[in-house]
C-alpha cells in the first residue's frame, strides 16, 4: 500500500512518521495539478467510472 500526504501545512511529517512505522510506503503531495490528479482518481472511482 502506498499513502500520499498532502504535504501543505505543518503536521505532515508526524503523519509520514507514523505511517512508516505502520510499514507503509508513503509520498508528500506539495503540487496543486499531482492534488487535483489523485482527487480526480479517488472521486472516478466512488462514481464507479
Amino acid at each position: 500500500m502506498r499513502i500520499g500526504v498532502l504535504a501543505l501545512q505543518g503536521g505532515f511529517a508526524e503523519h509520514i512518521t507514523a505511517l512508516k512505522k505502520l510499514n507503509i510506503d508513503t509520498f508528500e503531495i506539495r503540487k496543486k495539478r499531482v492534488h487535483q490528479y489523485f482527487l480526480d482518481k479517488i472521486t472516478s472511482r466512488e462514481a464507479g467510472v
